[in-house]
């Protein structure tokens, strides 16, 4: 509630601000308040069309409410805009999921592999390899990318695939 409170603050403070927007867009994802994100991604990314964390944010809030199709567009933009920022693992990752659960396992499988190329050792890239080999039907491949990831236990999950939407 603080967050939002906050984020909401600061688009009172400068409307003409994308990381105002932004602020707000991101801690409303994580809040859980999918629609409230998606508009402040947009105002975003009205105020500054080349703001890539405004498309990332913007695909974050529609892959979570369940729109893994339109997740994959504003991904990808975000990821052409910022293509060497060191934290890009993360957007790969979520990129691959909205690919997946879109019926894409096997370009959502390549975009994984960028996400590790980043970060070897983050175990939602590992879980994330392990379901896209399982849906193309390699479950040594699957079995494999779940070992690394067990062993990996230690690495904080950004993202827990057994919580997302259904209808993703």
């Amino acid at each position: 509630v603080e967050g939002l409170k906050a984020g909401l603050e600061a688009i009172r403070l400068d409307d003409r601000n994308a990381y105002s927007h932004y602020g707000l867009a991101i801690i409303s994802v994580y809040s859980g308040a999918f629609e409230q994100a998606a508009r402040a991604a947009e105002r975003a990314i009205e105020l500054s069309h080349s703001f890539a964390l405004g498309y990332l944010v913007l695909g974050m809030a529609r892959l979570y409410s369940g729109n893994a199709a339109g997740a994959i567009s504003p991904l990808q933009q975000g990821l052409k805009l910022s293509p060497h920022d060191p934290q890009n693992f993360v957007w790969h990752d979520l990129l691959a999921l909205a690919l997946l659960f879109a019926g894409q396992p096997e370009t959502a499988r390549d975009e994984a592999l960028k996400a590790l190329k980043i970060r070897p050792s983050w175990r939602t890239t590992l879980e994330v390899l392990a379901a896209c080999h399982t849906a193309l039907g390699e479950i040594q491949a699957a079995k494999s990318y779940a070992e690394i990831g067990r062993a990996h236990v230690s690495t904080p999950s950004h993202t827990d695939i057994s919580r997302m939407p259904s209808s993703a």
